[in-house]
């Protein structure tokens, strides 16, 4: 009995679509098995603990098929992909080097931005060095949109040529305005008991709660916590608007103020 090495890398794949097209294979069918001789990946992104569920599944549906079928995978070639903000800016200053100022811009907002801010509502950052390796990958970005490589350039200038807040600024408001959507009903979460409005009308609107008193790290910067003296020093222009969209337009140049006291970013 004869047996071919490692057949499927060695057999000539236009040649074999030749053959089929001979033997009746044409149309998408043709298309589909060219389409996966030509150097095709299967993969699964990955983005929360849903995806683990859905891919262990999979897998274990793969593992069994081939187990029936006396298969057997080669597990060196066998990877998992880990993708970060860094690696996607990587890949953008590799592909979109010559682009012009407004097309690495709009790249960067579109897929390395909202990796940096996934789900920063609930987890924002409070330590220097957390917080960090966030502003030094949108620092990056920021000197390849202008192609400002000097040391001695400052990307302060270049956020503002760029009309960019700091991400740090950006978190804040975004927690900003999840508490007006839940102040005024606008989602399905409610306040927990502790979270009250205070008492008595302040200086700046009549819409305050009143300050946690919080030990504890982990307490003091969750969410209400640490965003309910940002919403109290909000202007009563803010905190009262009639949509969301007026809210942030009025409220993010008070924010860009306070964001430094905002922040509590911690050693």
């Amino acid at each position: 009995m004869l047996d071919f090495s490692k057949a499927f890398d060695k057999v000539p794949h236009q040649r074999l679509a030749a053959k089929l097209h001979h033997y009746g294979i044409r149309g998408k069918s043709l298309q589909w098995i060219q389409g996966f001789l030509s150097n095709s990946v299967l993969y699964c992104e990955i983005k929360g603990p849903e995806d683990h569920v859905a891919l262990q599944k999979d897998l274990n549906a793969v593992f069994a098929w081939a187990d029936k079928w006396q298969m057997s995978f080669n597990a060196s070639k066998c990877q998992h992909l880990t993708v970060t903000p860094l690696n996607t800016l990587g890949i953008i200053r590799r592909n979109l080097g010559p682009c012009s100022k407004d097309v690495k811009l709009k790249a960067y907002q579109t897929l390395v931005r909202p990796q940096l801010e996934y789900a920063a509502t609930a987890w924002s950052p409070y330590t220097a060095r957390d917080v960090k390796p966030l502003e030094m990958v949108q620092r990056q970005a920021v000197r390849f949109i202008c192609g400002e490589f000097h040391r001695k350039t400052s990307v302060t200038p270049l956020l503002d040529q760029l009309q960019l807040d700091q991400l740090a600024t950006r978190r804040v408001m975004s927690q900003c305005t999840m508490f007006y959507k839940i102040h005024h009903g606008l989602v399905n979460i409610s306040f927990p008991p502790n979270i009250r409005l205070h008492p008595t009308s302040g200086r700046l609107h009549n819409l305050r709660y009143l300050p946690v008193l919080a030990t504890r790290n982990t307490y003091k910067y969750s969410f209400f916590v640490r965003t309910i003296p940002t919403w109290n020093r909000l202007p009563a222009e803010a905190v009262a608007a009639p949509s969301v969209n007026v809210f942030q337009a009025i409220a993010l140049p008070a924010v860009r103020v306070l964001q430094p006291t905002a922040t509590h970013q911690v050693i």
